[in-house]
């Protein structure tokens, strides 16, 4: 079984031993590969607004003094 928090230094220093209380229900997840799989890429969709997209709009806009439509990214929350 997938030993996560339990082999390094986060159980540790876990004073309050919340680490502990997420433990089984993050092994039962990453046991389901389809679900531990769709998360993780609804996770990377979802953090888009913080991608390299968004530092070379800010780039253009401050630096570079371009004008850019970003009406797809604001109607999508993504900047």
């Amino acid at each position: 079984m997938n030993q996560g928090i339990r082999s390094n230094s986060f159980a540790a220093n876990d004073s309050y031993l919340l680490l502990t209380d997420y433990q089984s229900p993050v092994d039962s997840t990453f046991v389901d590969r389809l679900r531990w799989n769709c998360m993780s890429m609804l996770n990377l969709a979802l953090n888009s607004k913080f991608s390299s997209g968004r530092s070379i709009i800010n780039y253009g806009h401050n630096i570079g003094k371009l004008k850019t439509d970003t009406s797809f990214l604001a109607d999508h929350n993504l900047i």
